[in-house]
This record gives structure tokens, C-alpha cells and sequence, in this order.
């Protein structure tokens, strides 16, 4: 093939028609450089990983690659996905890296690692989560390769495994070559910002392998100091019994030894077990399935050092900062405060939830929280919502505020999510998740809020540091900085009883 051009090819299998011919776009690249090998859906039902490799071919130039560039979006005969039921089996593997005078499988595994394999400096397999769970993008990989952890930092995925490739693998034969070997494992559910999520990142190791795609000016810089975490081994939680179960940790949380994970309702006696975490670590993999079997895999932990869970919470608190930043819709400044000096608020602030209809509430501004807290005297489920993304709808009764004689206010709030927050004394407890407007001084955002009861404390907000977001700065010997600054616009309460859309 010339340089600078690509094609699509088929790869003939021996003693098979040729509708089972693997299909593989080949690029070669106008300089010299190395050859890379991606393989896309090797259990047969990974649809992102297939789609992602076969979209390659429209975005990467073969006039601005350097080296060569091999993909089998899907890297099973025909390139065809498994039959439902199979996508686990071994009926429709081969053991690598075959034999010339073995039988047909065998014959098949030396064809295919003779011509998509060999030569390789990387290999990469784009695979998914198991069917029926999700979990954050993560890499496979051997870090005892020191070639592996020079990529690695370029991932830009949420953590790295150190996996050793299963013997016969297609894998583990290229690592004997001399390969590089990668596993990117992403969520099994597809969707627009997992799919470009998992693009971005083929693209992040094609360049740091080598291959210099002219595209790779397209790519957003990686956050300084924003590596993976690295994770040493795994283990899998299964269900303690069967019965219909709620999820209480979301995939990619960092949790404790012992912190709750999910409960387990028995369908008939109505009793609640809770499946707790075997040890510290970052949740890899979780089932999605409300009904549950004894036995069944719940979740996969990754297991990390003190030192890198320590360093793994500082990374996540910050993306989570980066995250709010580039999401107009979630902590995001929709009002200056009108110059480009920092707002300044003292430890205690007047503030308006004005979507709840609560105005000059007297709130603790509070740093060394990473969440926002919420009063509410009552709360109850008065509905969902419709839709394939179920959500409950909370009814709640809010402290008035500051206003003398005024009733508390009771609003219709949507939950967004539930998480798991330790309190000042050490419990642990799971609270509803709404979004709503903060109303600070002259600046507005859009602020997550947990629900909780905090009858006992002396403040009934508090709002954390990814809630304040950039621009505001503390001043921990003031208070009330914003009393005298206080828009005339806050004096205006919205009716006492509605839907807080917006939440």
C-alpha cells in the first residue's frame, strides 16, 4: 500500500467462507514510524468499543500519520457481534498465537496473529463492562512494563489496572512479541459523551505511542497533575442473597472498608441487608439491575495504597471543580459580581435559594466541606417522573428564612442522585441530591445541595466548596461581609407552594 493512503481489507480465515473474513481498515502512514493494532468488541457485544474503532477511519489522516495503523472494529468472525447468550462464551474464541498444523481454531489464531498482530509495537483492545453493569473508563495494563507506565499518564482515563493478559490471549501472545499491551475498558452503556470519551482517549495513546495523527491538535490538553490512579489488584462483591437492590454507591466513587455499597430487599419478609465494601478502594465496576440473584456479581473494587487513595480523593475533588467550570449548567456563575475582583464573603452569609422560594437564610460558608448541605423539617416521595430515567419527587418543608412570621415554604423537588455523607460525628448517611440557584450576594450559581436533617446545628445551610466555585474568596475572621450588599431584588418571595422545575 502506498504511503499516505488507506483501505479497507479482509482477512480470509482457513476452511471458512468468505462471509467470515474479518474486516480490517488498514492505514499506512507518509512517514516511517510504529505500527499500532486496535481491536474493537472481542466478547462480541461491546457496540461503543465497535463504533469508536470503525470511526477511526473518518478521523484519522493517513497523510499525517506516521508508522501504520491496523483496526478490526469488531474482532470476531465477519466481524459480527455474538448471538444473544454467547457474548461470555468461549465457543468463539481462539487461543493465540495458534498453530500452522493444529485444528481449523488453531489454524485461524496463527492466521490472525500472523497478520494483524506480528510487527505491532501496540496493541490496544477496546473493550466494556460486563453486560447488565456500567463503571468508569479504565485501563488494563501490565505496569511492570516500563513502556507502559511512560503511556499510561497520557490515558486520561479515571485509573489504571495492573493486569497481566489471561495465557492465549491475543494479548499476551503480542506481549511475548515484544508488544505493548492495553486493555481500554469502558461503560457497556453507549452514549454520546462515553463514546467521545473513549475516542479521546484511543486518540491521547495514539499520540503518545508515535503515531503523530494530523488530528491531534483537535485534542484537549490534559489537566496538569491529573494522572490515573493506580490500581494493585481487584475484587468482586456478590450478593449476599437475593432480592430487589438499591444501588447506594455510583461507579468511580472512592469509598472506605465497610462503607455501604448497596441493600438488598427481600422481596417477601421486606428485610433490609446491607453489602458493604471489603476494603478501601475505587468502584470499577457496577450491576445495574434492580433484581439480584444470591451469588451474583455486584461490584468490582479496585484495591489502592493509602497513599494513592489519598492522592486519588485530591484528583477526584478537582475534577470535580474542572467539571463544574466546563458545565454551564452545574455551579456555573449565571450573574457577575460586575469587575474582575473575587467576591469576598465572610464564614457566615445571608443567602437565597430563590427556586425554593427561601430567601436571607442564614448559611455557614464552609471550605473543608466538599458537599452542600440543606434543613428540611419533613420530606417525603409523592411521585416520579416519566421517562426511562425514573426519577422521585420529593415534597419538602423549608425553614422560612429571616422574615419574621413567615411560614416555612414547601416546594416539589426533583432528586437527582443519592450519596453517601459521613457527618462531623463520624455516621455515615445517604441523602437525596437536587440542584437549585445559590443566591450570594450579587453572584448566582447553579449548586447541587444534599437534604438532610440538621435540626441540631446552629446553621441550616451549609454550603461547600464546590459550591462556591471560582471567584469567591473567604475571609474565616469575618461575617456578614454581604449584609450591607444585599440585592433589592432578594426582598421579593416566590409563591410559598410550587414545582422547583429548575431542581
Amino acid at each position: 500500500m502506498p504511503p499516505g493512503e488507506a483501505r479497507v481489507v479482509t482477512l480470509l480465515l482457513p476452511d471458512r467462507p468468505e462471509a467470515d473474513a474479518l474486516p480490517v481498515w488498514v492505514a499506512a502512514g507518509a512517514r516511517p514510524g510504529p505500527r499500532i493494532t486496535i481491536l474493537g468488541a472481542p466478547r462480541g457485544f461491546e457496540v461503543m468499543a465497535a463504533r469508536v474503532a470503525a470511526g477511526l477511519r473518518e478521523i484519522v489522516d493517513p497523510s499525517g500519520l506516521q508508522g501504520g495503523l491496523v483496526v478490526v472494529p469488531v474482532f470476531r468472525p465477519g466481524g459480527r457481534f455474538a448471538a444473544r447468550g454467547q457474548a461470555l462464551s468461549n465457543r468463539a474464541t481462539w487461543r493465540f498465537p495458534g498453530d500452522t498444523g493444529g485444528n481449523r481454531r488453531a489454524r485461524e489464531a496463527f492466521t490472525i496473529f500472523s497478520e494483524v498482530a506480528v510487527g505491532s509495537s501496540l496493541v490496544l483492545m477496546l473493550t466494556a463492562a460486563d453486560p447488565g453493569s456500567t463503571g468508569p473508563l479504565t485501563l488494563h495494563a501490565d505496569c511492570d512494563d516500563p513502556r507502559v507506565r511512560h503511556l499510561t499518564p497520557q490515558a486520561r482515563t479515571e485509573a489504571v489496572v495492573h493486569a497481566k493478559p489471561a495465557a492465549g490471549s491475543l494479548t499476551a501472545a503480542a506481549r511475548e512479541m515484544g508488544a505493548i499491551v492495553m486493555e481500554l475498558r469502558a461503560p457497556a452503556e453507549s452514549s454520546a459523551s462515553a463514546d467521545g470519551s473513549l475516542l479521546e482517549v484511543v486518540l491521547a495513546l495514539l499520540a503518545a505511542a508515535g503515531a503523530g495523527s494530523a488530528r491531534d491538535a483537535d485534542l484537549p490538553a490534559p489537566a496538569p497533575g491529573m494522572t490515573p490512579a493506580l490500581i494493585t489488584s481487584l475484587t468482586t462483591v456478590r450478593a449476599p442473597l437475593g432480592g430487589l437492590l438499591e444501588r447506594v454507591v455510583s461507579p468511580g466513587a472512592i469509598t472506605e472498608g465497610g462503607a455501604v455499597l448497596a441493600r438488598i430487599v427481600h422481596p417477601l419478609l421486606g428485610r433490609a441487608v446491607d453489602v458493604v465494601a471489603p476494603h478501601p478502594g475505587l468502584v470499577l465496576q457496577a450491576i445495574t439491575r434492580q433484581g439480584v440473584r444470591a451469588r451474583a456479581p455486584l461490584f468490582v473494587i479496585g484495591r489502592m495504597s493509602r497513599a494513592e487513595t489519598a492522592r486519588a480523593r485530591r484528583q477526584k475533588d478537582r475534577r470535580e471543580t474542572l467539571a463544574s467550570l466546563a458545565d454551564p449548567s452545574i455551579d456555573a456563575p449565571v450573574a457577575a459580581t460586575g469587575d474582575s475582583n473575587p467576591l469576598r464573603v465572610g464564614w457566615v452569609e445571608r443567602v437565597s435559594l430563590p427556586t425554593l422560594g427561601v430567601e436571607r437564610l442564614r448559611a455557614k460558608i464552609d471550605t473543608g466541606a466538599r458537599t452542600s448541605a440543606l434543613h428540611v423539617t419533613r420530606m417525603a416521595v409523592v411521585g416520579t417522573t416519566d421517562g426511562p430515567h425514573r426519577r422521585s419527587i420529593l415534597e419538602l418543608t423549608l425553614p422560612a428564612g429571616s422574615r419574621r412570621g413567615a411560614p416555612p415554604a414547601t416546594v416539589r423537588v426533583l432528586v437527582r442522585d443519592y450519596v453517601q455523607v459521613k457527618d462531623t460525628s463520624g455516621r455515615t448517611e445517604r441523602r437525596p441530591v437536587i440542584e437549585t440557584t445559590l443566591r450570594l450576594g450579587t453572584l448566582e450559581r447553579r449548586i447541587r445541595v444534599t437534604l438532610t436533617n440538621r435540626g441540631d446545628m446552629l446553621f441550616p445551610l451549609l454550603i461547600g466548596r464546590t459550591a462556591l466555585g471560582p471567584g469567591v474568596v473567604v475571609d474565616p475572621a469575618r461575617r456578614l461581609l454581604l449584609l450591607q450588599q444585599w440585592p433589592a431584588h432578594s426582598r421579593t418571595r416566590t409563591p410559598r407552594k410550587q414545582i422547583a422545575s429548575e431542581s
